[in-house]
């Protein structure tokens, strides 16, 4: 869920292709702009290939949305670094890092820091 979408409204937000038939997933959310916390619910529907529904279930959502910097310096404190940023979730050819992001959506790619330990015995 994105942060401007977080406004209250019930909302389709996604269509997806699930074993020859399809999930919708539904969702409404509130941003907290002092905390940078979204707190709502995420709705899913499974429908089979003839469009009849066969299951629906509902999940209670709670998570921070931390702003840039702080994100990169938590992904750093755990020992990765940023490779690549986005401001979507579209990974095709041609997307672009964005390196000034004004988008409500952070997207990172990450890779593995290598720490650097010294041996007591080389000082």
């Amino acid at each position: 869920m994105r942060r401007k979408r977080a406004d209250g409204q019930f909302r389709l937000l996604g269509r997806f292709p699930h074993a020859g038939a399809q999930v919708l997933l539904w969702g409404l959310g509130n941003y907290d702009a002092a905390t940078h916390v979204i707190d709502g619910m995420q709705f899913y529907e499974e429908y089979d290939a003839t469009g009849t529904l066969q299951r629906k279930s509902v999940l209670d959502v709670r998570f921070s949305l931390p702003e840039r910097d702080t994100f990169e310096a938590m992904v750093t404190e755990a020992g990765f670094r940023v490779a690549a940023l986005y401001g979507n979730y579209d990974y095709s050819p041609g997307i672009q890092p964005v390196h000034d992001l004004d988008s409500s959506a952070i997207v990172m790619s990450v890779t593995i820091q290598p720490r650097v330990r010294i041996s007591p015995d080389i000082v």
